[in-house]
């Protein structure tokens, strides 16, 4: 592996790029953040490496740049004597190369020096091998060494090893600084991009100056594939979380920066022989584990990293058909991996882009559903050629990022004084709580409730129609019943009534009131080993309609009605937890 270099600039002659707006807005999930700002002088401008023929420039077609000045910065940004600045710092490969980003950390409205945004700066930290093209070399050294005589093989001299060391370490810095310019999209004028976009559509004209330094990343085609199959129904964080999971169990180290281990992302043939569905499944991927096995091993059939590399530029039907003939691999997913890789303009459509294209732009696709709530294929083709006409087919993706990014709770603060541009509440802010009105109203202790007032007009009117009808043995009777305390001898008859049924029919009357008269009290029960459950409510004597007042009609149907609605609350509270 070759060793790390110094800090270099990163050459991008319009000046727009912000990588807080780039890298953490879903094109690229390998990039870590450094947890806090470091402090940081920049060296002086290094001079730019020659061309590297193992790499070429993006083939993306861009507008004719005009030539522009060097930016002027202050001087504690242009001067290795100022004092030092706080800067962001990122890490993440790219390839097989572990690169370290830097840019001055500034707040999201920061105003913007000359339209520019600060310069970056990078570091090539480690670069592994590329093993084809090294075999190929060591063989055919190997080979004319063999055809050389001793004596010329033992004339080498260390100084021409060193020599050959340092050609293969500046080849693969040149190579690396090529990668990286490819990967940001250096060529493209994103500033003549971003003024036509403003001119052509409004919405676009009020979130843009927040989001002037997002940019369109390049990705490597096997990365962006095996990324975005781990995207459905997934937020980026956990998507994060699974793509560095296929680095660090299928990749090579690359190294260790801010503590975190870097890795090279698997090859297709490397995916296809070593990864299985129940160890994916294991780490949290779900059911997008089968798609990453059963896509992995379709491309290794048809030829692997090298037949995603032929797409390239190929025209959007014949990508979009090759891509979704692969397992999981639908519109949004295909559409994703060709405009960040495969240099396409298909637009892809999430649920960020389909809630705000039918809230600004496509209202009469707001009552349009798919498949279980899914975007239609119909509207997903509407949509797009949407962007290609409104902002050109060739970079229509940019203009698509930007729009994207608006709508993501992450960048709102870039918005504040930009504009959100839609007609409802922000995405990412709490909105005040709503104050629901119970089915049911409280309860409480006063007399007035309206279960409490039904239970004691019922009980009333059944106690007078009771004592009205009941004989007086009888209503001594059912008032000794009732005031039982004991829950124990509740289903017991109580002494003078057993008394008086021994007796003679007719003697029953003369003798019940003596009998009750004398009847000793009930001793107090002993106290149960375990809590006894709550007494049913005492049931009336008089059952049914028969008897009963106007009073005791309407208490019960109240009653009943507060039931009722209790009930309906407790089900509706339980289908809302499940």
């Amino acid at each position: 592996m070759t060793a790390s270099s110094g800090w270099r600039r990163l050459r991008i002659p319009d000046g727009h790029l912000r990588l807080d707006v780039t890298l953490p807005i879903g094109q690229a999930y390998r990039w870590r953040r450094s947890p806090a700002a470091i402090p940081w002088t920049p060296p002086p401008a290094s001079p730019p490496l020659p061309s590297s023929p193992l790499t070429s420039p993006s083939p993306s077609p861009s507008p004719s740049p005009s030539p522009s000045p060097s930016p002027s910065l202050s001087p504690s940004l242009a001067s290795p004597d100022g004092p030092p600045a706080l800067y962001e710092e990122w890490a993440g490969a790219i390839d097989a190369r572990l690169f370290v980003l830097r840019q001055l950390a500034q707040p999201p409205l920061a105003a913007r020096v000359d339209n520019r945004d600060p310069p970056v700066w990078y570091r090539l930290v480690r670069s592994a091998p590329q093993p084809a093209p090294a075999a190929v070399a060591v063989t055919g050294a190997a080979a004319a060494v063999a055809d050389t005589t001793a004596a010329d093989a033992a004339a080498a001299t260390d100084a021409d090893a060193t020599a050959d060391t340092a050609s293969a370490a500046d080849a693969d810095a040149a190579a690396a600084d090529a990668a990286i310019h490819d990967y940001f999209h250096a060529s493209v004028d994103a500033a003549s991009l971003m003024d036509s976009f403003v001119a052509a559509d409004a919405r676009f004209a009020r979130v843009a100056p927040g989001l002037r330094g997002s940019r369109l990343l390049r990705t490597p085609p096997t990365e962006s594939l095996y990324s975005f199959l781990c995207t459905p129904q997934c937020q980026l964080p956990r998507t994060s979380a699974m793509v560095h999971h296929l680095s660090r169990a299928y990749g090579t180290p690359l190294g260790t920066v801010d503590g975190f281990v870097h890795y090279t992302f698997p090859s297709t043939d490397v995916l296809a022989a070593t990864a299985r569905e129940d160890a994916l499944r294991d780490a949290g991927f779900g059911y997008r584990a089968r798609y990453v096995v059963a896509a992995a091993a379709a491309v290794a059939a048809r030829g692997g990293d090298a037949w995603l590399c032929t797409l390239r530029g190929a025209p959007r039907d014949v990508v979009a058909a090759a891509l979704t003939s692969l397992p999981g691999v639908g519109q949004k997913v295909g559409a994703c991996v060709a405009s960040t890789s495969l240099d396409g303009d298909a637009i892809p459509v999430d649920t960020h882009v389909w809630t705000f294209m039918r809230r600004d732009f496509l209202p009469h696709l707001r009552s349009a559903s798919g498949r279980r709530g899914g975007v239609p294929a119909a509207a997903a083709d509407e949509i797009g050629d949407w962007f290609r006409e409104r902002f050109g087919g060739a970079h229509c993706m940019w203009a698509h990022n930007v729009l994207f990014a608006a709508e993501l709770p992450a960048l709102r603060l870039f918005l504040q004084k930009g504009g959100t541009g839609g007609g409802g509440p922000k995405r990412g802010t709490r909105s005040a709580p709503v104050r629901r009105t119970p089915l049911v109203p409280a309860r409480d202790n006063s007399p007035k409730t309206v279960g409490d007032a039904a239970t004691a007009d019922a009980r009333a009117d059944t106690a007078k129609a009771n004592a009205a009808v009941s004989t007086p043995a009888t209503a001594a009777t059912g008032a000794a019943a009732t005031a039982e305390p004991s829950p124990s001898r509740r289903n017991k008859r109580p002494r003078a009534m057993t008394a008086d049924a021994e007796r003679p029919e007719g003697a029953r009357a003369a003798v019940a009131p003596e009998s009750m008269a004398v009847a000793p009290a009930a001793p107090p029960p002993s106290p149960p080993l375990s809590p006894p459950s709550p007494p049913p409510p005492p049931r009336p004597l008089l059952t049914g309609t028969a008897g009963a007042g106007p009073t005791a009609l309407a208490a019960g149907k109240r009653q009943r009605s507060v039931v009722a609605a209790a009930r309906l609350t407790m089900t509706l509270r339980q289908r809302k937890w499940r």
